[in-house]
């Protein structure tokens, strides 16, 4: 049940405890709960909503003049702020985290390794091998793009 004030919604009342057994301060759609486990239903929320390392929107005041679903929303993880659904996956983080992997996409294929003289070239092509395995199992790359990685550092080498 809604709380109405004329024209405008405030809040849903709070019908009962927490589930923790406190008494509810906050509600989460229509589930109340207390500060303390305010965290927790957050988490449960993203991870149902959002990949790892995108946060989620967290609903504050209802935004009426946007739609009956819109509210001030604050990321669960960075903290930026907009109008949307609440629980949306958060665009900046979202972004954030498609730069992140495009950038290390780059350094992996096209890695800066010692000259062939260089008594370290041995150990830093383990290294990148080890590191083009790592991004092939977390799906960063695929075992085609790691292996003509591969051959094209070999040809760029014996061409040399």
């Amino acid at each position: 049940m809604s709380v109405a004030l004329g024209r405008h919604r405030l809040a849903p009342a709070l019908d009962g405890p927490c589930r923790c057994g406190a008494e509810a301060t906050r509600t989460l759609g229509r589930f109340p709960h207390c500060e303390d486990c305010a965290d927790d239903v957050i988490e449960r929320c993203r991870m149902l909503s959002a990949p790892e390392g995108v946060g989620v929107g967290v609903p504050g005041l209802a935004r009426s003049e946007y739609g009956r679903r819109a509210f001030d929303l604050r990321c669960s993880l960075c903290g930026a702020g907009w109008v949307g659904a609440a629980f949306e996956p958060c665009w900046w983080c979202e972004r954030a985290l498609a730069r992140l992997q495009a950038d290390q996409r780059e350094r992996l294929l096209w890695p800066e390794l010692p000259d062939r003289e260089d008594r370290h070239r041995p150990a830093a092509l383990r290294s990148w091998a080890g590191r083009l395995a790592r991004g092939v199992r977390a799906e960063l790359i695929t075992e085609a793009e790691a292996r003509a990685a591969f051959d094209r550092h070999k040809r760029r080498c014996s061409d040399a």
